[in-house]
């Protein structure tokens, strides 16, 4: 259970779609962090946990793109992320507006793959 006020930092991530815990031995560094996708706000983040998992000690964001991030998973080798996006939906721009463009990636899964 993440404490109440971090929690709260989590909630306020709006539209929030998926949580993927990262294996460890993939990324370096990651080893105790989620990865959450939303949907309108077309953002993968990062939440560094702490050590026992019970606290959040930063959000950060990987990737925003104006796409609809429905889902994670990583790799085989927890070197790559691979991200579905939807076919079709309301986005959200950099500022919290509603884009008027197309998807960029509409019913795909991308991959991103870590390099050092």
């Amino acid at each position: 259970m993440l404490a109440n006020h971090r929690a709260l930092q989590i909630r306020a991530l709006r539209n929030i779609q998926e949580l993927r815990r990262t294996p460890g031995g993939g990324i370096p560094g990651w080893n105790d962090s989620l990865v959450m996708t939303t949907l309108k706000d077309g953002t993968v983040y990062r939440v560094d946990l702490t050590p026992d998992g019970r606290d959040v000690n930063k959000v950060t964001k990987l990737i925003t793109e104006q796409n609809r991030f429905r889902d994670a998973e990583f790799s085989a080798d927890g070197k790559s992320l691979f991200v579905a996006a939807d076919t079709a939906g309301p986005v959200r721009d950099a500022q919290g507006a509603p884009a008027t463009g197309p998807l960029q990636n509409p019913g795909s899964i991308i991959e991103y793959r870590w390099r050092p």
